[in-house]
């Protein structure tokens, strides 16, 4: 490979490879001091096309992590054991699309943001209905929907969102639901459990709310 077709190369996968891994502005692109990398025409190139390039240091550790990119992609393609160039290329192209982002992203702790994020679905609808309350308006059409979708969203995003953590846990290593809480630390379960505790609790106050506001505007129809 020589510096026009390490361009080409950058020309036509580096952005699509960036949108792809749903990267946001500020990313760094980084490679190392080959010859082809550090060639006058490529940094010209990288430069016109606003690309901020990390720097390399001559004579720095391989810390490049697309060396384990490389390492995954020739342990897969070995297991399928090509018979020629044409499907050593094939393979080459469906190993890499099968890799998963997981993989590339490493345990940065996404899925566990992401939870949190989900857990706070329900906040919005629950200030909304004290400030409908302070408003007078606890009787009111708008009050009793958005108490349905309190239900609703507090039950989804913060009781069953921790069976849907063990879930996704055993997916992630084949491991069936009923051996997860097995085959984690048992501070985790204990700190599962200690979080999910009083959302339970808080979970049943809402309901017996639930229950007398829907029960009372029965009553009123009555009379």
């Amino acid at each position: 490979m020589n510096g026009a077709m390490y361009r080409e190369i950058l020309s036509a996968n580096l952005l699509p490879s960036a949108r792809a891994l749903k990267m946001k502005r500020g990313w760094v692109f980084q490679h190392d001091n080959d010859p082809k990398h550090t060639a006058r025409a490529t940094k010209e190139w990288l430069r016109k096309k606003h690309f901020k390039v990390l720097e390399w240091p001559s004579q720095s550790l391989d810390l490049n992590p697309i060396e384990n990119l490389w390492r995954e992609l020739k342990v897969r393609v070995a297991k399928r054991k090509a018979k020629n160039i044409t499907a050593l290329e094939e393979i080459c192209m469906e190993e890499w699309a099968n890799i998963p982002t997981t993989f590339i992203r490493g345990d940065i702790g996404d899925f566990y943001v992401g939870c949190l994020l989900v857990a706070e679905l329900s906040t919005p609808f629950v200030s909304l209905g004290k400030l409908l309350i302070q408003m007078n308006l606890q009787n009111s059409l708008l009050h009793k929907v958005n108490g349905a979708f309190v239900l609703l969203t507090f039950f989804a995003c913060r009781i069953l969102l921790f069976p849907f953590m063990y879930h996704a846990y055993g997916k992630q290593f084949g491991i069936p639901l009923y051996k997860v809480p097995f085959n984690i630390p048992l501070h985790c379960n204990i700190t599962m459990g200690t979080i999910m505790a009083p959302q339970i609790y808080w979970f049943w106050l809402i309901c017996r709310k639930a229950m007398r506001l829907y029960s009372n505007s029965a009553s009123n129809k009555d009379r």
